[in-house]
């Protein structure tokens, strides 16, 4: 009869143990983390994740089989020992160093809101394909689209990564193959940016846009051909002053009979004219909707490299 209370309370004092290990409050033993429903674990060799409910339930399961004697060990029974039995007798939804351990998997099981705070707390913010969803979803549906991993994918598989995407999510790029497309002749999301600046200045302001937002919508969505916005670039002269190279091409300033200051950027001299009769055509100026405007005087700056500004012909 004693011998059956000592086994009782070695179990019950090695559930104690377990518990409060599988908590986190054990020091130096496991870590846990809560992000909304889902409990990510850090045992300094792994970390996998799994949601609080299915983690819960395992836990108690393991615990009822250590209370009824499925666990018994010799003296010994070594931390490593029950934490490996209880990893064996649960299916976790993710694991970064185990199984499973396929990111799509995970996010597909994951909540859309939580995802990118799943992804820090497992430590892969920075991997492939977590980096890549990230960089998407920080510009809009348009580009993450309604299925983050797949929108991701895509990239990848044009060959790119998050850092080298990122010049051409930002100059509005949202095609993967379009941006594959640009890259292949040489050349860079600045370059796009520049010639989607032009070829939305050579627009007739008196007829209707031929682009739907922009150039580079457009060819991203197939209504323009590519090769346009390729030719576009070559109108990419930059300006030099005293030698210097601009940081920025020219802003045009226009300011027209009650005093509201009117800007857009101009890709060279010769296009400030043209701005001018665009503006002068039909211009909606602040609170002046699609008002006819008589401009009193223009002037171009130029915008150095370390951010000064500089007159270069005005009148």
């Amino acid at each position: 009869m004693f011998e059956a209370i000592a086994t009782g309370e070695e179990r019950l004092e090695l559930a104690r143990r377990i518990a409060k290990e599988l908590k986190g409050k054990t020091q130096g033993g496991l870590t846990i983390t809560n992000v909304a429903d889902y409990i990510i674990v850090d045992d300094e060799q792994d970390r996998w994740i799994d949601s609080e409910d299915n983690f819960n339930e395992s836990a108690e399961d393991f615990l009822n089989e250590v209370l009824g004697g499925k666990y018994d060990r010799c003296e010994d029974y070594l931390d490593t020992d029950w934490y490996t039995d209880f990893c064996q007798a649960n299916a976790c939804i993710y694991s970064h160093t185990g199984m499973p351990s396929d990111i799509d998997d995970l996010i597909d099981a994951i909540e859309e809101e939580y995802i990118f705070e799943v992804f820090e707390a497992l430590g892969i913010e920075d991997e492939e394909l977590p980096a890549m969803i990230k960089l998407l979803a920080s510009d809009g549906p348009m580009f993450i689209g309604d299925d983050a991993a797949g929108s991701a994918h895509t990239w990848i598989d044009e060959g790119f990564d998050a850092e080298s995407a990122k010049e051409w999510i930002e100059a509005g790029v949202w095609n993967p193959n379009t941006a594959s497309v640009l890259r292949y002749v040489g050349l860079t999301g600045e370059d796009v940016d520049l010639a989607n600046n032009w070829m939305l200045l050579k627009v007739d302001q008196d007829k209707v846009s031929p682009y739907e937002i922009s150039p580079i919508h457009s060819v991203c969505n197939g209504d323009v051909p590519v090769q346009e916005l390729i030719a576009a670039t070559a109108n990419n002269v930059e300006w030099k002053v005293d030698d210097v190279c601009l940081k920025a091409f020219g802003t045009l300033y226009c300011r027209e009979w009650d005093k509201h200051e009117i800007a857009s950027d101009c890709h060279n001299l010769d296009e400030v004219e043209m701005a001018v009769r665009h503006w002068r055509a039909n211009l909606s100026v602040a609170d002046r909707r699609n008002s006819k405007v008589e401009i009193k005087s223009y002037e171009v700056r130029a915008v150095y490299a370390d951010g000064s500004i500089e007159a270069i012909k005005k009148c």
